[in-house]
């Protein structure tokens, strides 16, 4: 299958309730692959039995055209090999950080947290952007801060072509409750925060279509 250029393909996984695999234990689990300016499922790949998403997700990118897309994964693939398979296709990536790869992304938080406290002026190449939605009396704050320099992180050097780090801060209130939360992503691409933003929060969108 071939998405368009510039397109971005989510990829994603689901377990089908009520499904059973050959031991008659467990849910089928499908990793899909939504091209996102499309609006249309461009490839599926069932998780073998005993196995999981890190090894569904390169056979599934086998039956795609990637070149000149971006592919967007959660952090079930933050993996070198699928970073190498996206790289070795013609594509782009952007990925969740996997908080299980403690060293590297303990290195990422504290990127960020110094440079938040010098409030970034010392830091080349950075960019950030804010938007808010208010829906049903709660008010959602959307906050991307990226740094395209991977010469900040000494680790950077495993993964290939990483050229940003992205935080995603989420900030929600509703009457008196207020919530936080952080997210981080890296990239191969060099974009505006607003563009990074957008493509993470598209990534969700792949989410709906499970049930479809």
């Amino acid at each position: 299958a071939k998405a368009s250029d510039d397109d971005q393909i989510c990829i994603d996984g689901k377990s089908l309730r009520g499904s059973l695999g050959k031991n008659g234990k467990c849910n089928l689990h499908i990793v899909h692959a939504y091209a996102h300016n499309l609006g249309m499922l461009i490839g599926q790949e069932k998780v073998q039995e005993k196995s999981n998403e890190i090894t569904a997700i390169p056979t599934l990118l086998e039956q795609l055209d990637i070149r000149g897309s971006t592919v967007t994964i959660d952090a079930a693939g933050c993996q070198k090999a699928i970073v190498n398979a996206i790289k070795e296709r013609g594509g782009h990536w952007i990925i969740a950080l996997k908080k299980n790869q403690r060293n590297f992304y303990d290195s990422v938080v504290r990127l960020f947290e110094e440079a938040r406290k010098q409030d970034f002026e010392y830091v080349q190449n950075c960019d950030f952007y804010e938007g808010m939605e208010k829906k049903s009396g709660r008010i959602d704050k959307r906050s991307i801060a990226i740094i395209s320099d991977p010469s900040e992180i000494e680790l950077s050097e495993e993964w290939p072509g990483i050229e940003t780090f992205i935080e995603v801060t989420r900030e929600t209130s509703c009457g008196d409750k207020k919530s936080i939360e952080r997210r981080y992503y890296i990239s191969d691409r060099i974009d505006s925060a607003k563009e990074f933003g957008r493509k993470i929060q598209a990534h969700w969108g792949v989410e709906s279509f499970h049930w479809v």
